[in-house]
């Protein structure tokens, strides 16, 4: 990997001091945390599922130096990584969290994006009884070349609802293009995605999430939105943390996801 993002997590850390350090529950997928190569559903912490049926390796663990998850669809339909382990069941309806990550595409394909934009990918709070409902945040490469934002969305009582950073072009990230539209290199800088969600009664959650480089230390760009759940039904229940990429299949990139963190706060 050309840019080590073990070189960069310490920098991540101190770039962040508006989260806890000590999170409910913190995942880097190395060795030293339990993880082995190859499926993240092999490992007791995590379920994973995929509608098709037939792309087993759409999250893979390579848990060498300092440990990352792989996250590379390569077929379509809904795909989601449960995380089960300690810490999953979350009730405070207050959470801070950060995943740190870069996107890998296959140098000399293509750029641009004409349809089925791709979440790259999205960190879902889901309820734990009802699955449909829950509140996420991602990147996303949207319509153009070599352009993205990022999104906070909402699936509460079964509307969907967002809302989108400014968006901003690959360069802000370490990506480059030639004139023909294509991939240099392929290869982000170091980002890092944090989020924020708050119950401030009323069935009102504010949701918020920015997105940082953090190999040149730049904040690029951060959204916030308020969502109301018109029934209470997503603070009457704990929340899960998921992992569910979309659209993914359909550029040549993969998601190298190093960690991820959720605090939960009074």
């Amino acid at each position: 990997m050309k840019k080590d993002l073990s070189t960069f997590i310490l920098f991540a850390f101190l770039g962040l001091t508006s989260l806890s350090i000590s999170a409910d529950f913190s995942v880097d997928f190395t060795k030293a945390q339990d993880y082995e190569e190859g499926v993240l559903s092999q490992h007791e912490d995590w379920t994973s599922f995929d509608s098709s049926r037939s792309d087993p390796d759409t999250f893979t663990v390579e848990p060498a130096g300092s440990g990352v998850l792989r996250i590379d669809p390569s077929s379509s339909g809904f795909q989601v990584a449960d995380y089960a382990g300690k810490g999953s069941e979350l009730s405070k309806n207050s959470y801070t969290g950060k995943m740190s990550l870069l996107l890998k595409y296959t140098p000399g394909t293509t750029a641009t994006v004409s349809y089925g934009v791709p979440v790259l990918p999205q960190i879902q709070f889901g309820n734990m009884e009802s699955g449909r409902e829950g509140l996420s945040f991602g990147i996303r490469q949207v319509m153009g070349t070599n352009t993205f934002n990022i999104i906070v969305a909402s699936t509460l009582n079964g509307d969907v609802e967002a809302a989108f950073g400014k968006g901003f072009k690959g360069e802000k990230i370490g990506l480059s293009v030639n004139t023909k539209e294509k991939w240099t290199d392929g290869e982000s800088d170091v980002l890092s995605l944090t989020f924020a969600l708050k119950n401030e009664g009323e069935h009102q959650w504010v949701v918020s999430s920015t997105l940082t480089n953090i190999t040149t230390s730049e904040v690029i760009t951060q959204v916030e939105k308020t969502f109301t759940d018109s029934d209470g039904s997503f603070e009457d229940e704990n929340q899960r943390v998921r992992i569910i990429p979309a659209n993914m299949n359909t550029l040549d990139v993969a998601v190298v996801l190093d960690n991820i963190e959720v605090s939960e706060k009074p």
